[in-house]
């Protein structure tokens, strides 16, 4: 089996308390030649002390010197990367147990040059509730060749999501000889959300990517996380955001309208404005036209819908687009993209969720343990649950005239 050398690169800012948890999960790779980045984004607490306190020679501490918005403390990164392939994950996410062998041999395997899993998610507990915690396992096993193409266009008509692509974040191995690739003048990350622009740079980069259905890697949602923050209408939880918007980040393209200051409170928002950046730089990148974003805008809109609908008159208003229509067509299209949901859903395996009643499960790390124990086990816990749901549709042995 071919050795490749990997590099876990792990952006931080004055989240010492969950950066620690994050750094037990990737030094426990047993993987000497591994490299690990931590970029530390010019933190005021305890961070650089956090870092040092492993005593591990695989880490390395790195500091921007002043603040920087996320993109830029991305690029300040994977500028320092060494080795044949990277990895981004965040400081409260976690990998899981022997991810990076299974990635080297799937790689081996393959000849996948961008692997893609899929991941666990864990909400770390409320304070003062340890009981709150959650943890969501797939539990399903082997993998698949994806069309980049082809997914990259699922993404942007909404019946896929953008995890779903080979994004340079939780649960993906990349090449560097890939980033190279999609690394224009001196810069890789060329949106100000660099975890969706990555997924759509790397997609029009790369003609197929490796989607494994075994997870690799757990997101975490804490109080840091930017991203639940920015989609939060509770104000108490906006801090996280407020910090991302006061950063000097990389403007947002010109064809999707602000909001008051704000980003819109919409993924699909997110995710057509990095194709639009992406369309600046790569001469055939995937787009589509601002009417159908529109539409799946709207039709994708959750408990943001007041939000959003506002929105969207400016951005109908800015490209000159018929609002009304557009609304009639979404209503067609929210049935559509709740059909790919139950498809997709019904195409993979049992989704084990743990609550913290069930097992008090007090950090990421633990998380990490929880899952490493389930997938070894993984073949009795389907069997057992192929059995309960046999029970429940009546086709157990207790009832043989309903199998019949």
């Amino acid at each position: 089996m071919s050795k490749r050398t990997f590099t876990i690169v792990v952006p931080t800012r004055e989240r010492a308390d969950t950066l620690e948890v994050t750094l037990r999960t990737v030094v426990a790779q047993d993987d000497d030649q591994l490299q690990i980045l931590v970029s530390d984004n010019c933190s005021q607490d305890a961070t650089r002390s956090v870092v040092e306190s492993f005593e591990d020679s695989r880490i390395r501490y790195l500091n921007t010197g002043r603040r920087l918005s996320m993109s830029e403390n991305w690029e300040f990164a994977i500028s320092h990367v060494e080795s044949d392939w990277v990895a981004i994950i965040g400081d409260d996410d976690a990998l899981l147990p022997n991810c990076l062998q299974k990635v080297n041999h799937l790689a081996d395997v393959t000849g996948a040059k961008a692997i893609r899993s899929a991941t666990c998610d864990y909400h770390w507990p409320l304070p003062n509730d340890p009981l709150s915690a959650r943890l969501r396992v797939p539990m399903s096993s082997g993998f698949e060749f994806r069309r980049s193409k082809d997914w990259l266009h699922r993404v942007l008509v909404g019946s896929a999501n953008y995890s779903d692509l080979p994004v340079l974040y939780n649960g993906s191995f990349v090449s560097m000889d890939v980033i190279r690739n999609a690394t224009f003048g001196d810069r890789f990350f060329r949106s100000c959300i660099p975890d969706v622009y990555s997924s759509m740079a790397i997609s029009n980069t790369l003609d197929r990517f490796v989607y494994s259905r075994e997870p690799f890697a757990i997101n975490g949602a804490s109080r840091h996380s930017t991203g639940s923050s920015q989609f939060s209408t509770d104000t108490a939880k906006k801090e996280a955001s407020k910090k991302f918007l006061a950063e000097g980040n990389y403007p947002f393209h010109h064809s999707v309208p602000m909001d008051g200051g704000d980003y819109p409170k919409s993924i699909h928002a997110m995710i057509y404005e990095s194709s639009a950046q992406v369309g600046e730089v790569f001469a055939e990148g995937a787009t589509v036209e601002p009417a159908t974003q529109l539409k799946v805008i709207l039709a994708a809109a959750g408990k943001n819908r007041d939000h959003i609908d506002r929105w969207s008159r400016q951005f109908a208003e800015q490209h000159e687009l018929d609002y009304e229509q557009a609304s009639v067509a979404a209503v067609r299209h929210r049935r559509s993209l709740r059909f790919h949901r139950m498809k997709a859903k019904m195409q993979t395996s049992a989704d084990m969720r743990l609550t913290g009643e069930d097992r008090p499960i007090a950090d990421v790390q633990q998380a990490a343990e929880v899952v490493g124990e389930l997938l070894r086990n993984r073949s009795s816990i389907a069997t057992r649950l192929a059995g309960r749901f046999a029970e429940m549709v009546g086709l157990s042995s207790g009832n043989p005239s309903r199998a019949a």
